[in-house]
């Protein structure tokens, strides 16, 4: 069977950040981006028919202040650290007024795309499993996001729990819902879903060591693997993209991450045409024991043994939508 590269976004803006980012902050300046960012991503994925899913919070929604008030639940979640209820949150009249907090806009250019999904990122960014909340608050905000979305027409199918706090214990209610499939972690502890108040330092720091040195269990899934004895689809993690700019330190280590292990892989044979993030050429080869594509001329040194399954037998190189070429994992492809 094919493998497949999936692509999923989260769209919150101040929604997802409030509990510590204030709207005078710099980091501010990243959200008030992504009404730029939103459609010219959009354009790119519809040039090069590139399919993605937008977890977009609920209450983005809204059209209104009202609107958005009308909305809420009855049932809320009473979070032990006050800072993540969100309903206090100070809002405008409207998305003209309120940007960050309102963006029925952007949820209308992103259902007006080709091959886009919209997913529910839960109604107020819910956290479950933060103390507090329960399965009736969880129902209810569930049950506002399916009717947020359905006000625009939109069907939710899937969902991708805030700060991946998933919890399996509300998987039946998911499935009440219409949700068939959810964004996983990928494996490993240091992955493992956990409330706010555990994700300590130490975590955060191991999280990111292991993006740029993995060392935990291969991040491939396999298609056997997607499918969970709930009914729902386990559609795991396995590459956070991390946005830097040109020219800076960050972007040099990124490069350096999407060429992690391609001194390992082969090109038998190669035609040059486009460039890698590497600022090698980006070729058409023959890689190992099967023939594939897109691979770099500069970053592929050594062929492994045909014979061999353990180590690098397969060049990955997804097309990005930027142009260039990048790698999506430091694991080997199996049976493409």
């Amino acid at each position: 069977m094919p493998g497949a590269l999936v692509l999923s976004l989260d769209l919150e803006l101040h929604w997802g950040v409030r509990d510590h980012v204030t709207l005078d902050a710099p980091y501010a300046a990243n959200l008030r981006g992504a009404r730029d960012a939103i459609p010219a991503m959009l354009d790119t994925f519809a040039a090069y028919e590139a399919a993605c899913t937008w977890a977009t919070v609920g209450m983005l929604f809204a059209r209104s202040r009202a609107e958005l008030e009308a909305m809420h639940p009855a049932r809320r979640p009473r979070y032990a650290d006050a800072r993540l209820d969100p309903y206090g949150e100070p809002v405008g009249d409207d998305e003209a007024r309120d940007p960050m907090h309102f963006a029925p806009s952007l949820v209308a250019r992103i259902a007006g795309t080709p091959r886009q999904e919209i997913a529910t990122h839960t109604y107020s960014h819910y956290y479950c499993l933060e103390p507090g909340q329960d399965e009736a608050a969880f129902a209810a905000d569930l049950d506002a996001a399916v009717a947020s979305a359905a006000l625009h027409g939109v069907h939710l199918r899937s969902i991708v729990y805030p700060r991946n706090q998933r919890n399996a214990a509300y998987d039946r209610l998911l499935r009440a819902a219409g949700i068939v499939a959810y964004r996983g972690q990928p494996r490993g502890w240091v992955h493992t879903p956990r409330g706010g108040g555990a994700t300590t330092l130490p975590v955060r720091a191991l999280r990111l060591a292991e993006a740029y040195a993995p060392a935990g269990p291969s991040y491939l899934v396999r298609w056997d693997e997607v499918a969970q004895p709930s009914g729902l689809c386990d559609v795991r993690a396995s590459f956070f993209v991390r946005p830097v700019r040109e020219g800076t330190a960050m972007h040099a280590i990124e490069r350096a991450r999407a060429c992690l292990g391609c001194g390992a892989r082969s090109c038998a044979r190669r035609a040059s045409g486009g460039s890698c993030t590497c600022g090698g050429t980006r070729t058409t080869s023959a890689c190992g024991p099967k023939r594939t594509s897109r691979c770099c001329e500069r970053c592929s040194t050594r062929s492994p043994s045909a014979a061999s399954d353990t180590g690098w037998s397969r060049c990955r190189w997804p097309r990005w939508p930027t142009g260039r070429w990048r790698h999506t994992s430091r694991e080997r492809v199996v049976d493409r």
